[in-house]
Parts: C-alpha cells; structure tokens; sequence
C-alpha cells in the first residue's frame, strides 16, 4: 500500500504529552526545551500498492447499517458514534481524525490536535460532507509486556484505512496475502481491518543504524485486526537512512520499536508533530494490542503524564483531512478542516447518549489467542 511519508515536529521536551522527565532527544545538540526536524511528507511508493493515493470511494457495508458496536472495555454493547464534517475543495483522499487538544505554549508550538483514531471517511449527501460512519468509541493501546505489572497501557493513534478486509488475489497488501494468521482469521466469513501507523521507529535485532539520523529506521506499520479486536498480523514498510522505501517485512520477536503521539496544527496542516511518549522498547511475544477503553490517569497509574495533564476531561473532537497528490514536481496538498467539540469529555465517551455503570476493565489477553506485535523470525540472519 502507498502511504504519505512524514514531515515530522517532533515535541521531545519534559513537557509534551507524556515524556519521561529528562529524556533527552533524538536528535544531536542542543535540545532545550523543543527538538525540530523534518523530511518531506509526500505520499511515498511502498511495496503495498500501486496507486499514488489510497482510494476510498464506498463504505463496508457492514458499516452502513449501525448495527450496536461491541465495546470490549464497557463488556456490553453499545451504539456507534456517526462523524460528519464538512471540507470543501477537490481531494484524493480525506480520512476523519478523533482527537483532543494540547497547547505547548512554553515550546513555541501553541496548540496541537493530539491523534486518538483515524478513518477512511465516505462522501455524505452534500457536496464537500464526509462521514465516518460507525466509531465504536474504543481505542488502541498497545502493552509492551503483559507479563509485566510496571509495563502499562499506552495509547496508538492508528488510521483505519480497510473496514472489511479479506486478503484478495490483486489486493494492495501483498505480504498479507499468503500469511497463515491472516488466512485463518481474515477469510471466509471472517472480516478484519487495516489500521496504520504513519510513523514509528525500528531497529532490527543485528543491524548497524549509526548512519540513521535517528538511530533507527522510520517505518509506517500495517495491523490487521478481526472483529474482536485481536491483532492478527503486523508488518512494516522500512525506509533507509535517506528516507527512501527499502521493503516491507513483519514484525519480529528480537527487534525494538518505539511509537510516539502524533499530532496536527490546523495552521500548519504540512505538518505531522510526533511526540514522544514511551522508551523504544523490545519486541517479545508479550508486546501486544488492545483495541479498548482506557482513561490514563484512572485506570492505571501512568507515571510518565505531564502533571498538568487530565486524561478524563480532555474534550473529544473530530476534524477532517484531505490529501491530494501534487503534479508536475508540486509538493503534495493537505488542508484540515475542524476540530469540531463532540460534546463530551474523554471520561465521558461510554456515557455519550446515555447513562450506565461502567467498571473499569481487565485487559483481557486470552491464552493461546494471538495477539502479539511481532512473530519469530525463521530466518534471522542476512535480514
């Protein structure tokens, strides 16, 4: 699959989201209080399609009737939430974001929408409307070692860029084609969905990263998740120390990765802002993801929170942004539209509509269900 590359802010002082205090950044030299780099956010040829945009013209029909949403967290069904938004002018591609605000007024960055889901939006009934049409109000963490009780949840702001997927013969996801876990949840019956992260950072167990900027490799990763939430399958397209697409590969035990919060600026809508938020870590057969309902802060004690910061009254919203592929050497365009206030606060998300007891959850992590970032590598050597 295609997908843009990165332009990349990246907010790596104690005071963003969730740092840990006194880290220092990626980047060499001075770092005090806001470390800034950049390469081009283009939509870049990946080993996963041919098309220089992702086309999303129709939605799932499993999406269109709002049938209830199962919400793993609540343990009871509930009503999806329908987004709508307006943004006018002629794009390839517009996705839905839900997100909340943040303002780094000490960084010289003022206010950014931090990224919590993303969609693959559908035209509405009015020229320049787009719907997301059924948010099932969870979001996705991922558990670096469930064997851990001092490893906590952390929160993965993915795009989900396929509702319904079935791996297809002429599909734009070719490593996820012949792919046993896939086959057997994917198939048949059975639908999963694509959720990407933009960018993140890997390092292959083995490889020699000291000509990397950041001292690992970007890469834009790939999940597949059934209907339950269980992650299924996850690869990578792995960029070089130029910025250049290299191949995409799974993830495997052995190797590190490190996520981080990313984040837009109406204003600056050029921009993807990552923040970093957690250590790189290793992945094992206990690094895992959960598609649920957390509040950070309540449910768990995340020591890493800046203290100014309140999970449970963030305000939840909804913006739109639309991508067209640039022409004849232009740069690619992005515009956002929004946010929009949804009415309710980040504790307040299983509630919106109506009242109900909620109990905060258990992660559940079924014995024997696959659900672990990474696989072994049957051929470690000469990756």
């Amino acid at each position: 699959m295609s997908a843009k590359s990165w332009i990349i802010i990246a907010a790596l002082a104690a005071l963003a989201f969730a740092i840990p205090e006194g880290w220092a950044s990626v980047m060499t030299g001075s770092c005090k209080p806001v470390c800034r780099t950049s390469v081009n956010r283009e939509f870049v040829q990946g080993s996963m399609g041919e098309h220089a945009i992702l086309r999303r013209n129709d939605a799932s029909q499993r999406l269109r009737g709002g049938e209830v949403a199962e919400n793993r967290g609540a343990g009871n069904s509930i009503p999806p939430l329908r987004l709508t938004g307006t943004l006018s002018g002629d794009w390839d591609r517009v996705e839905g974001f839900v997100t909340f605000p943040r303002t780094y007024e000490e960084d010289d960055i003022g206010r950014l929408e931090l990224l919590l889901r993303g969609f693959s939006t559908v035209p509405g009934a009015a020229t320049g409307v787009y719907v997301v049409p059924a948010w099932d109000r969870n979001l996705f963490f991922i558990d670096p070692d469930t064997t851990n009780a001092a490893e906590i949840p952390r929160v993965l702001a993915t795009v989900e860029r396929e509702p319904a997927y079935q791996p297809m013969p002429d599909d734009d996801y070719a490593i996820f084609r012949d792919d046993e876990y896939v086959l057997a949840e994917c198939t048949g019956s059975n639908f999963c969905s694509i959720q990407v992260v933009d960018y993140a950072e890997l390092q292959e167990e083995g490889r020699d990263y000291s000509d990397y900027p950041e001292g690992a490799a970007p890469v834009i990763v790939y999940l597949v998740v059934n209907d339950a939430g269980t992650l299924v399958s996850a690869a990578a397209d792995i960029f070089d120390e130029n910025g250049e697409y290299e191949r995409t590969d799974f993830l495997y035990i052995g190797d590190t990765i490190e996520f981080f919060m990313q984040a837009l600026d109406v204003d600056q809508p050029e921009f993807l802002f990552l923040i970093e938020y957690m250590t790189p870590r290793e992945l094992t057969d206990n690094f895992t993801l959960e598609r649920t309902y957390y509040i950070p802060g309540q449910d768990y004690v995340d020591p890493d929170l800046p203290p100014d910061f309140d999970a449970a009254v963030q305000p939840i919203q909804f913006l739109l942004e639309g991508a067209r592929a640039g022409v004849g050497g232009n740069p690619d365009v992005f515009e956002q539209a929004g946010p929009w206030d949804l009415g309710f606060q980040w504790q307040d998300l299983l509630d919106f509509v109506f009242k109900s007891n909620f109990e905060a959850p258990t992660p559940d992590h079924t014995p024997g269900t696959r659900n672990s970032l990474a696989r072994p590598d049957p051929e470690s050597a000469g990756r």
